[in-house]
């Protein structure tokens, strides 16, 4: 959503919502990871002939939900990987350009480039590293392999996204005198 406010200047809204499914082998007590996202910035419009460019900046809010997610080493009940099911709010910036040619009145494609980043604690996770508790054999010893600490670690969510897609205009105009 946009709101001009001069030929060159607006200011745009998005919301997103991201939906990750986990798949084997991991056991999950929730099945997906999820994202819902809104926020609000400057946009810069630019029409060169059939096209229009809107460079824009934005900052919102993030809603992120992980499950508890935890990996077995192959063939063994010994975990080797284990994140505890949470939830967590912050910060999120987005900067992007968006390229589109409009078909008819109201009707457009587009595409864009943008680089997302969230500005709040990094996701928290254990792993440990049971590689040492493999024998001769190949087979692990689960007792030595319980016995390894795990190691924390953490990321943050940020990425690059490409978008396509059909955007229709349904700006109505109160034409009454």
């Amino acid at each position: 959503i946009n709101k001009s406010f001069c030929k060159h200047i607006s200011v745009g809204l998005n919301t997103n919502y991201t939906s990750l499914p986990l798949k084997e082998p991991f056991n999950v007590s929730n099945e997906k990871w999820s994202s819902f996202s809104f926020s609000i910035g400057p946009q810069y419009n630019v029409d060169i002939k059939k096209v229009s460019v809107q460079f824009y900046g934005r900052l919102g809010l993030s809603f992120i939900s992980i499950p508890e997610i935890i990996n077995f080493y192959p063939e063994t009940n010994v975990t080797d990987l284990n994140f505890n099911e949470s939830k967590t709010n912050g910060l999120n910036t987005r900067l992007g350009i968006n390229l589109g040619t409009q078909v008819c009145n109201g009707l457009s494609f587009f595409t864009s480039a943008e680089y997302t980043s969230n500005l709040y604690s990094n996701v928290n996770y254990q792993t440990r590293d049971v590689s040492g508790a493999i024998g001769a054999t190949g087979q692990i010893d689960p007792d030595l392999a319980s016995a390894i600490a795990f190691e924390n670690s953490d990321f943050s969510f940020s990425s690059f996204n490409i978008n396509f897609g059909i955007r229709l205009n349904i700006n109505q105009k109160n034409n009454r005198n």
